[in-house]
């Protein structure tokens, strides 16, 4: 018979295993004994682990209770491990008895020794501190204690604590080591593990930021930021250091520093896809003998070819059968994403089509519907017919006016978006615009989608959704790993890939043979080495070839016979040759691109010559030098307002980087200033022009501005970038402290972030503690099913609110509701006669519709359904009066449960369709999530399984997110139906 082998488990949950087996013991402290011989690893005195074990005995007992766990443990592990002394006991680690914190701090001892004797970490230690981490399922003995045993208790978690500091130790020096060999994918899943750990850690929040950084995935270092701001402010109540909002800004700007060059000490190990082989042709940097410049457009379109008949395909599934495309094109920074779009929109243009390009740009990825205004403003400019904005219908021009104030040139101001359905009316006002606007059929080009502002892009996702109604092609480009899969976009892509018009064009880098096609395009007659050369250089990435070859046909690079072995890398790589590119215009011209970086999007020359302090003349003269050499290209449509942009953006990254402080700062003024100078739809404007401010240094302005951002994209429902906004307008000191946070928290709510909101509310009582605050506190309180913590509230805001009619009416309701919840019917009925009251003495037919409301909700509930219906009839019919979209849909969601009481389907489906429209446009998401719930249920009774499953996920998607949110179990917010 094969010998037993043993495996204890001490990181995580402690466990004993017989090959592969539990080993369960009928006493948790002979695992408790296993583990303390096994964390010190040395003999330890019988009269030490008796007094450990067993404190609560006198020594002759304790002694006796050792022996017989000993006992125990000898027949179970059958003379493996245990070392039995007469006066010793002592565990040994070896092949028939495994311990995995033995071979986690023997990995990390060995490391320790070598950087303690001044060696480098070699990559067996890698290796070794790898397989350390991955033993690592949890704190040491997680879950375990002995009670009757506080001194063990004492040095279990005093072990805990030491190796969390080991573990946090090891996975720094692995992200340090992997983001040292550029691998920055496997360096950011290590400290991703080391945050798990140690969540308020500011320096592993700097390394996920840089490191996100240098694999060009700003965004998600900056959403890095953002977290560690949240975090520590929920838990310690303090700002972050100086250093990590420093390199915050740094990532923001663009100006973050690169990172270390590999060495040979860290470069990885040679593969077939990095190894550079001995040649005798040589790239040297050289900065004379420019010759003339090939312009980019003048390479061929390598590698694309099944790539452009995707586009082609879609094209004419639009323009030939009037049927509405979605295209997506993904693909890493510098694969060609804008080139093959462009390229693909210019052959349709000359074939007669309606096309519209925009751009996302990093900066303005908080500001409610730039990018829909963007598209909006571009093709408003380039109308082919004098008369096809006037068929447009009013309606639908009066609610894209919002954004675009031309289109409402004549017409009334269109309505406020808290009347009923408003913000669905609004999306399809803006969606029938931009039809008529765009070409029906058309395209739509939306490139670097990675930066789009979350309002846009949930008005994209409603334009996709219908995209089949709308003979419409819909191009969107973004860079790989920029949205995940529980994305808005990306529900709304799996959904249209089911139904067949999503065409999706992933982009991979060219191969040896294109990239020796791409060149020799550009170098016609050169030899096969230079394509091999650029082709290990640039790893096929078609940026960097085009790149390579415009600099040595501008004799900034010339290629050099060397008989030496190896390959000798560019000195300074692709920044060295852009920075040549940038010497090699004139003084006048670099004031310019300094100019356009600092504006930051696609700009107009008379801003570009308002914000650099240029002539008229100097403006077209140094335009004129910049476009000729492709460092900026011009953007507009025939016959259009003529607009330009960089040619890449790490044009514009390395400009504005190479800007002083101080000239950006002057520069940033005047930006701030000329957008301030604009009259039409400058409140679209306002988190531009705070933006600027800013980083002008004027922190005052800024701070004014951004509130007045806030305070526009609340009134658009886009809550999150207005929550963005009052965020930074507290942080830089805006003096209506008390009332951004009572606006955060009221965003918080509706986000159901609960814990959030709260932490706003609480800010905002340190300021002006009233019966307000202390009353929505509470009604959070009740959609968490605290009904106990919300009375406490209720009465709170009460006292303050005793000569106050009408909120004490709203109080009394809400507070009737807590009461029924914990059947206390008779008190809740008597409260619930009390704010009727008060309603009709004060007058507030608001306060009235809340009382109608729960009126109708506990007459449901004590089975009178007449009743209910006739309060709740009421309630709704005063809610549409005054536009309260909440509790429109609370009245809808009641009486539907009132008719599904009744038997009557339909009719429950139709009213709770209708609560569901209205919370969604206001962002309401817990009660998105109770009507997609009810409204599963609905259609799961009425046969229609596919639309119930549909419901059912999305509900559940977002309940969870909120009880994540909450930090615990709380069992009142997955049991919401009625309010």
């Amino acid at each position: 018979m094969a010998e037993a082998k043993f495996e204890l488990y001490l990181l995580g949950s402690p466990e004993l295993r017989r090959n592969g087996q539990p080993l369960n013991f009928d006493t948790r402290k002979a695992l408790a004994l296993l583990a303390y011989l096994a964390a010190s690893e040395r003999s330890q005195r019988r009269d030490t682990l008796a007094a450990l074990l067993w404190e609560e005995l006198d020594q002759s007992n304790a002694r006796a209770s050792l022996r017989r766990t000993l006992s125990t443990l000898n027949r179970g592990l059958e003379g493996a491990g245990l070392v039995v002394e007469h006066d010793t006991l002592a565990l040994k680690a070896d092949q028939h008895f495994w311990v995995d914190l033995t071979e986690f701090n023997r990995h990390l001892n060995e490391v320790k020794a070598q950087l303690a004797r001044g060696g480098e970490i070699t990559a067996s230690h890698i290796t070794g501190l790898e397989e350390a981490v991955a033993l690592w399922r949890g704190e040491f003995m997680q879950g375990f204690s002995l009670r009757d045993s506080p001194e063990f208790e004492e040095w279990q978690s005093q072990v805990a604590e030491n190796l969390r500091r080991d573990v946090t130790w090891s996975l720094e020096k692995l992200a340090d080591r992997h983001a040292a060999d550029h691998a920055y994918n496997k360096a950011l899943d290590f400290t991703r593990r080391w945050l798990a750990l140690d969540p308020l850690n500011e320096t592993a929040y700097g390394r996920t930021m840089r490191y996100y950084a240098w694999n060009d995935q700003s965004s998600l270092a900056l959403k890095a930021y953002r977290q560690c701001v949240q975090i520590l402010e929920r838990e310690l109540g303090v700002p972050p250091l100086e250093t990590t909002t420093e390199l915050y800004e740094a990532i923001k700007q663009r100006r973050f520093e690169p990172p270390p060059p590999l060495t040979l000490s860290s470069a990885p190990p040679a593969t077939a896809s990095n190894v550079k082989t001995a040649s005798n042709v040589n790239i040297q940097s050289e900065t004379t003998g420019a010759v003339e410049s090939l312009p980019v457009t003048g390479f061929p379109l390598v590698g694309r070819a099944r790539q452009w008949q995707a586009l082609v395909g879609a094209a004419q599934a639009v323009f030939q059968h009037g049927q509405g495309r979605l295209v997506v094109v993904e693909g890493e920074a510098g694969i060609g994403k804008t080139r093959l779009v462009e390229d693909f929109l210019e052959a349709q243009r000359k074939a007669g089509q309606k096309v519209t390009k925009v751009s996302c740009y990093e900066g303005e990825a908080e500001m409610a519907f730039v990018a829909v205004s963007a598209v909006l403003h571009t093709a408003l400019s380039t109308l082919a017919e004098p008369g096809q904005l006037e068929a447009i219908e009013l309606e639908w021009r009066q609610e894209a006016a919002r954004l675009v104030p031309k289109l409402g040139a004549g017409l009334p101001a269109p309505p406020p978006l808290d009347t009923p359905l408003a913000q669905s009316h609004f999306y399809e006002g803006l969606r029938q615009t931009l039809l008529a606007l765009c070409g029906s059929p058309g395209i739509v080009f939306l490139d670097d989608l990675q930066w789009i502002d979350g309002a846009s892009l949930d008005f994209l996702a409603y334009l996709a959704r219908r995209i089949p109604e709308q003979p419409l092609c819909l191009i969107m480009a973004w860079r790989s790993g920029t949205f995940s899969d529980q994305s808005k976009l990306a529900q709304v892509l799996s959904a249209a890939r089911k139904q067949d018009y999503v065409t999706s064009i992933k982009l991979a880098r060219l191969s040896r043979a294109e990239v020796e096609e791409l060149v020799l395009a550009g170098l016609p007659g050169k030899r096969t080495e230079m394509a091999h050369i650029l082709y290990m250089e640039t790893e096929g990435l078609p940026y960097f070839v085009v790149e390579y070859v415009e600099a040595y046909r501008r004799g900034l690079l010339q290629t050099n016979n060397s008989e030496q072995e190896g390959f000798l890398a560019i000195p300074g790589g692709v920044r060295d040759l852009l920075e040549s590119r940038l010497r090699s215009v004139g003084e006048t011209a670099r004031q310019l691109l300094q100019s356009a970086a600092v504006i930051g999007q696609g700009f107009d020359f008379d801003t570009l010559r308002e914000v650099s302090g240029r002539s008229e003349v100097e403006t077209i003269a140094g335009l004129e030098e910049v476009t000729a050499a492709t460092l900026v290209v011009e953007l507009a449509q025939p016959d259009s307002e003529l607009r330009y942009d960089f040619s890449h953006e790490k044009l514009r990254s390395l400009v504005y980087e190479k800007t002083s402080p101080a000239r950006r700062r002057l520069l940033h003024r005047r930006v701030a200033e000329a957008l301030l100078d604009r009259k039409a739809g400058r409140e679209a404007l306002y988190g531009q022009i705070g933006y600027h401010f800013r980083q002008a240094g004027n922190e005052t302005a800024a701070a004014h501005y951004y509130k007045l951002a806030g305070d526009y994209a609340r009134s658009l429902f886009a809550n999150r970038e207005a929550l963005n906004h009052y965020q930074t307008a507290l942080a830089l000191g805006h003096p209506d402290k008390d009332l951004l946070h009572e606006a955060a928290g009221d965003i918080y709510t509706l986000l159901g972030e609960y814990n959030a909101a709260l932490h706003q509310y609480q800010l905002a009582f340190a300021g002006n503690s009233n019966a307000r605050l202390e009353y929505k506190a509470g009604k959070i309180y009740l959609w968490r099913g605290d009904w106990e913590s919300g009375i406490s509230q209720f009465e709170s805001a009460f006292r303050l609110a005793s000569d106050e009619a009408s909120l004490a009416s709203q109080i009394y309701t809400d507070w009737s509701l807590a009461l029924h919840h914990l059947n206390r019917d008779e008190e809740a009925g008597l409260l619930l006669e009390k704010a009727l009251a008060l309603a009709a003495s004060s007058g507030d037919k608001l306060a009235e519709a809340k009382a109608y409301n729960i009126a109708g909700l506990l007459a449901r509930d004590s089975k009178d359904a007449e009743k209910a219906k006739s309060a709740l009839e009421a309630s709704l019919v005063l809610s549409r009066s005054l536009g309260e979209q909440n509790l429109q849909a609370a009245a809808l969601n009641n009486l539907a449960r009132v008719w599904l009481d009744q038997g009557n389907l339909e009719k429950a489906i139709e009213l709770t369709q209708a609560a569901l429209e209205l919370v969604t446009a206001q962002g309401d998401r817990h009660r998105q999530a109770a009507l997609l719930s009810n409204l599963g249920d609905l259609y799961h009774a009425t046969g229609q399984a596919e639309n119930s499953r549909s419901c059912v996920k999305q509900s559940v998607s977002i309940y969870a997110e909120i009880e994540l949110e909450a930090g615990t179990y709380q069992p009142g917010i997955w049991m919401l139906t009625d309010w």
